[in-house]
């Protein structure tokens, strides 16, 4: 088996926890752990200055500006 060292693995939970799991990694570091939730249903409301609703083309700047902040480490 080939030994690698300072590789950064990416992908979801399951891909990472089980490949950690079938080489037997134990000397591995936890970077980052991002979550992302989906949903077949979207209840539109308003509560003092919070408006949940779905995006649209008029929310593509602020979107943008906003994933940027949320991946900042990649922007760097």
């Amino acid at each position: 088996m080939t030994k690698c060292k300072n590789y950064l693995i990416t992908g979801d939970s399951y891909l990472i926890k089980a490949l950690i799991q079938c080489y037997g990694i134990d000397n591995f570091q936890m970077e980052m752990e991002r979550l992302f939730y989906k949903t077949n249903a979207i209840t539109i409301f308003s509560s003092n200055d919070l408006n949940i609703s779905r995006a649209g083309e008029k929310d593509l700047i602020v979107l943008a500006a906003m994933l940027q902040q949320y991946y900042h480490q990649e922007y760097e």
